[in-house]
């Protein structure tokens, strides 16, 4: 009875430690330098100001969008999200505009590398577990020769290997897991950490697409590739 109560104490210790745990969240201070239509854009200012937002708020046009992809289109990428007023719109207007919207000239880059990132992951977390069952195996197969000293050895030499392989497995890893931090990943995050984030700041065009509001997050060139 005792054992149960601990069990159960300590289930609901691990989910109000997950309720409480903060929300991993993308970093949208990235890539400062922008083209649009042509014309250079430097979002230093905008981005200092952000960490501490003291002062005016500079560049006021570009807004601060998050969301999930939920389709493409000629422009660019359906998200479905939220994406910040300009700080000059009427005070009465909403502080957040929520659903879905079109976010022009996307990152196809920055998506990608969160792509390559992951299967590289997968890629170590597959071979992580091989050789924590091939550890497993050996140890198994141990118990069962300790009368024979050589095979004995030669198996404790291997189970050896193949801890050393997992501490270096999980060095890569978690290696990988600083490199997907800026897109918001977290390793107990859950399967919607595996989902690419859109966490940017974009050009509020004050336009409209088939009803559905559109936003520039700029491209790359020479001046700004990341």
């Amino acid at each position: 009875m005792k054992v149960f109560v601990w069990r159960s104490l300590a289930v609901l210790a691990t989910a109000a430690l997950l309720l409480l745990a903060p929300e991993a969240k993308a970093n949208p201070l990235r890539y400062p330098k922008r083209a649009v239509n042509g014309v250079l854009v430097d979002l230093s200012p905008l981005f200092r100001w952000w960490t501490n937002h003291m002062g005016d708020r500079p560049l006021v046009a570009w807004v601060h969008v998050t969301g999930t992809i939920v389709g493409t289109n000629s422009l660019g990428w359906t998200v479905r999200g939220t994406a910040d007023r300009r700080s000059d719109a009427p005070s009465d207007s909403e502080s957040k505009v929520s659903d879905a919207f079109i976010l022009k000239s996307p990152p196809l880059a920055d998506r990608a590398k969160f792509e390559q990132l992951l299967a590289q992951r997968a890629e170590l977390e597959a071979k992580l577990k091989g050789d924590k069952d091939q550890e497993t195996e050996l140890s198994s197969e141990k118990k069962h020769v300790h009368r024979n000293r050589a095979l004995s050895n030669q198996l404790s030499q291997n189970i050896d290997q193949a801890k050393t392989s997992e501490s270096d497995v999980q060095n890569q890893i978690k290696a990988l897991d600083q490199e997907l931090e800026p897109y918001g990943f977290k390793p107990t995050g859950g399967e919607d950490q595996f989902k690419y984030k859109v966490d940017c700041f974009a050009l509020d065009l004050n336009q409209e697409k088939l009803g559905v509001r559109v936003y520039d997050h700029g491209g790359f060139s020479s001046y700004g590739r990341p």
